[in-house]
């Protein structure tokens, strides 16, 4: 493909990046907040180019029109339209600027009839060499499974597939319902909006075969009047290994597990309006953190934490439930 305007900018080029099928993306760029010279006087000290981080993305070329024709979540129920153009564009802004941190991006093909899969984070989980397929709770999403089977079959043969035992009521939603602590230790979320108790058995049972521990976290539904309910614990809890601190919404949590996130980090508590802009769905990579939504007080809380935070407007894909985190698949 071209080399585009940010590559440009910073002297490099992804010989092998894909070439977007996506007729309607402009040449993207940096959003304002990451266009400050400080931020990359010392790119190369930050290790910035070196591709240490692989990921997945699915492009949105089949999203969401208008109003989503179907609601699975409380952001969709809100029936707000979605600019289809606008939400093509915020997508490449975030692919570039992963480029331009030198992660490498693999794409998966996608297809006409799942607007949802471009969230490729739910398609599932990887431990080690293993690949945990997702099994959704949610009928309309269910057939993203068989694609993203067929993917990794195909793509990545030194991975082992292992799917779910076919149990009435067991769901797993992939990384939408883990935190990520350490190579060695996991969090897991489940309830009666996602991933079931069942599952996230299976997935404890499973990592601990592979020495890795992962302890469970029930979500409560915590919406009410004009509130909304967080369905994925990527959607309000996320771990800051430099601090080992947690930014988490208490209110979808019981009191026993907040306690047990409290022995593992400091927990900053982010008021409604903070984590319904999906402020926990932040994207880490080395020293950097990309988020859809920083405020004064998040800004500062990742800065004093030895992070350069940056901003990506997804506002398009927050109107479906999903942020930076959930568009991106970590390997």
């Amino acid at each position: 493909r071209a080399v585009s305007s940010v590559q440009k900018r910073f002297g490099f080029r992804q010989t092998n990046a894909p070439r977007l099928n996506f007729p309607i993306f402009g040449r993207g760029d940096w959003p304002r907040e990451a266009r400050k010279t400080r931020l990359f006087k010392n790119f190369n000290k930050e290790g910035g180019f070196f591709m240490d981080k692989k990921i997945l993305m699915c492009e949105p070329k089949y999203f969401f029109k208008g109003k989503p024709h179907y609601q699975i979540n409380d952001w969709m129920r809100e029936k707000q339209p979605i600019d289809y153009q606008l939400a093509g564009r915020q997508w490449q802004n975030l692919y570039e600027t992963y480029l331009c941190l030198r992660i490498k991006i693999n794409l998966i093909e996608p297809k006409i009839s799942l607007p949802d899969m471009c969230f490729t984070a739910n398609c599932g989980l990887n431990l080690k060499n293993f690949f945990i397929l997702s099994r959704f709770r949610k009928i309309e999403r269910r057939k993203e499974s068989f694609v993203f089977e067929k993917h990794f079959l195909k793509h990545y043969s030194d991975f082992k597939t292992i799917k779910l035992p076919k149990n009435e009521g067991m769901f797993f939603e992939g990384q939408g319902d883990i935190v990520k602590i350490d190579e060695k230790n996991l969090i897991i979320g489940y309830g009666k909006q996602r991933t079931s108790l069942t599952g996230a058995n299976f997935i404890r049972e499973t990592a601990e075969k592979l020495e890795i521990s992962v302890k469970p976290v029930e979500l409560l539904i915590s919406g009410g009047k004009n509130k909304k309910s967080f369905y994925h614990l990527d959607t309000c809890l996320r771990f800051l290994p430099k601090t080992k601190t947690f930014l988490i919404y208490s209110p979808s949590f019981k009191k026993d597990d907040l306690k047990k996130l409290e022995k593992i980090g400091e927990l900053i508590f982010l008021d409604y309006k903070e984590a319904e802009g999906l402020t926990a769905n932040i994207v880490i990579h080395q020293n950097f953190a990309i988020s859809g939504f920083l405020n004064d007080r998040i800004r500062k809380i990742l800065e004093k934490g030895g992070y350069n935070p940056i901003y990506i407007n997804l506002s398009e894909f927050k109107k479906a439930g999903g942020g930076a985190k959930c568009l991106t698949f970590e390997f």
